[in-house]
């Protein structure tokens, strides 16, 4: 009744078609068909649907749904299909052949397209899923964690040296979307709400809290599905600027233009739409790149194409002047390596490359701690990065007096804005950051002196 009566409000406000995203591969087949011939009873357009393989039921999903009359499926050619990515095409062509559904594709010009693929795939194989032996993930029946929010949750994991916490994340993520109301992860809903369950896991449940989280607990993308737990959302909106009630009108009406805004931010780089664009949607990261992209800064190192020296860690240059021989030195040593049945003889060959420390030419973009003032300076109790990011601003001023828990300054850490709160009360005594800075995990970025004790 939920999915038709939304379906329906759509249909009345314009639409051209109605999609099912089912992002995860959780759609089980009979719940398709149940739901297509239910809304095909009360829709004049096309119904479509796009389901991921994930789960391993994909196939069977789109095949009941064809059978209850929908009029689209989203494929995908066999190099490429099954996984995280949409059903084969090949195997479903074949199947409803002489049937009322026969989709009318030539086979064979989509074997050639196969053919095309695997011919150039290995180019890209690095990118290719390696990590699992297993095609399916049976997991995300428990987890519902589309493809894509598992590599982002694995990336920011790596990224905060807590990658053995992950099973910690999968096991929160589903408790932290039922409080939050059950939001569809897509993006960016799934980006917010993995990345709160990081948070949740490695800082405490809602100690931080990112900007679009709030947002989405004030209602400012649009209603959620469930309700937000009451005592969840009174957490997140306790410091919250302004208004701590969900609104209950459309988000859009509450907004500012800001196309000449951006424009006014960039005339002195760019005219260009898409750079509006950028900076409008990242005003700090956007502008940074902005300004890299335009030649007004230099290139950071981390940016730069990787040289032969990068990739072995710069080796000494005047030892690799030419290239490495292709035939092994008299100091080749063999050794026999056994996987499984198979057998194989390696070969090392030992060089004479040397290592040796090398001199820093500019300011490295990272700020590291010991670029900063000394944590036991006598500065008081210091505010650290909890992870790598970017300081977007501070929030507060020197001088200025701050209690425990409030906010001191914004962090854009795992794609999310983060305000991080003060870990004492007492007066900022140091703001070492310019905006836009770099910082890695466990940098400084405010030093707060204690108030004196009464």
């Amino acid at each position: 009744r939920y999915y038709v009566e939304k379906a329906k409000r759509f249909q009345n406000m314009g639409a051209d078609s109605i999609c099912l995203k089912d992002m995860a591969g959780l759609m089980s087949p009979y719940d398709a068909y149940t739901l297509v011939t239910s809304l095909k009873e009360v829709l004049d357009i096309p119904l479509q649907l796009h389901t991921h393989y994930t789960s391993g039921m994909a196939s069977m999903t789109v095949l009941k749904a064809i059978e209850a009359g929908v009029d689209i499926v989203d494929t995908c050619l066999a190099p490429l299909a099954l996984r995280t990515s949409q059903p084969a095409a090949e195997p479903l062509v074949v199947t409803l052949q002489g049937t009322e559904r026969d989709s009318g594709l030539n086979l064979e010009g989509l074997l050639d397209m196969g053919d095309y693929l695997e011919s150039i795939l290995t180019k890209y194989s690095e990118y290719m899923e390696t990590t699992r032996i297993s095609v399916i993930d049976a997991k995300v029946l428990k987890h519902q964690i589309p493809g894509g929010m598992s590599s982002n949750l694995i990336g920011q994991l790596r990224e905060a040296e807590a990658l053995d916490r992950l099973e910690e994340v999968l096991n929160e993520i589903p408790k932290t979307r039922e409080e939050l109301g059950f939001p569809p992860l897509v993006t960016p809903l799934s980006q917010m709400i993995g990345s709160q369950a990081v948070s949740n896991v490695l800082f405490g449940r809602y100690s931080m809290v990112s900007g679009p989280v709030r947002d989405h607990v004030l209602g400012l993308y649009g209603r959620p599905p469930g309700k937000i737990d009451r005592k969840v959302a009174d957490i997140i909106l306790k410091d919250y600027d302004g208004q701590k009630k969900p609104i209950n009108q459309r988000p859009a009406n509450l907004l500012d233009p800001e196309v000449d805004k951006a424009f006014q931010a960039i005339n002195s780089i760019s005219s260009d739409v898409d750079d509006m664009l950028i900076y409008a949607l990242y005003p700090t990261t956007g502008m940074k790149f902005l300004r890299i992209k335009h030649q007004i800064d230099p290139i950071p190192d981390e940016m730069k194409q990787k040289t032969f020296a990068d990739v072995i860690h710069k080796l000494d240059s005047s030892s690799i002047e030419d290239p490495p021989s292709t035939h092994p030195s008299d100091k080749v040593r063999y050794f026999n390596v056994y996987v499984g049945d198979d057998f194989y003889k390696i070969g090392i060959d030992p060089t004479q490359l040397t290592t040796k420390p090398t001199e820093t030419e500019s300011e490295p973009d990272t700020l590291l701690n010991e670029k900063l003032p000394d944590p036991k300076s006598g500065h008081g109790s210091n505010l650290l990065s909890p992870m790598p990011g970017i300081l977007v601003k501070y929030l507060v001023e020197m001088g200025q007096k701050v209690n425990v828990g409030d906010p001191v300054l914004v962090l854009e850490a795992m794609k999310m804005e983060n305000s991080l709160p003060s870990p004492i009360t007492g007066i900022i005594d140091s703001l070492p950051l310019k905006p836009g800075s770099t910082v890695a995990k466990d940098a400084i970025l405010a030093s707060i002196a204690p108030l004196d004790p009464l």
